[in-house]
């Protein structure tokens, strides 16, 4: 097909993701491995942009904002996992108002989390070998 726009699930189902042109697009969705959604991200052209949520194993929200142009903008909100709102920062191109940038481990983990999923390949280069696309994107 001719059709250079797809969404994939990995093996187990852990990421369910969207490509076009080979680049991340839309909605992706990464999973814990209890099944739990552990992150949701807009992304464009395979750069951040639009919502972003995070959530704990238990399925608590932890961290909520957007992107745009891959970087922070706007209101973040960062929770516990109770669920109890730990803290606001206002972000204007990727850098927070307060300048005591990210003591906050969600704030961090995210950034990591958001990086891994930004550095994994087309899925369509590992169709032989879900194994390694596994060991690739630290989903195994």
């Amino acid at each position: 097909g001719s059709n250079p726009s797809r969404r994939t699930k990995s093996p187990r189902n852990r990421l369910i993701s969207s490509w076009v042109n080979g680049k991340p697009e839309g909605e992706w969705k990464l999973y814990y491995d209890n099944g739990q959604l552990r992150m949701i991200a807009g992304l464009k052209a395979g750069k951040l942009d639009g919502e972003v949520k995070t959530y704990s194993y238990q399925g608590i929200l932890r961290s909520e904002g957007r992107y745009r142009n891959d970087r922070k903008e706007g209101t973040w909100v960062f929770f516990d996992d109770s669920g109890v709102e730990v803290k606001r920062k206002n972000y204007r191109a990727g850098i927070s108002d307060t300048a005591e940038e990210d003591e906050l481990e969600e704030s961090r983990q995210l950034d990591v989390l958001l990086s891994t999923v930004k550095k994994i390949p087309d899925p369509a280069v590992f169709a032989d070998d879900p194994e390694g696309y596994m060991k690739l994107t630290g989903m195994e």
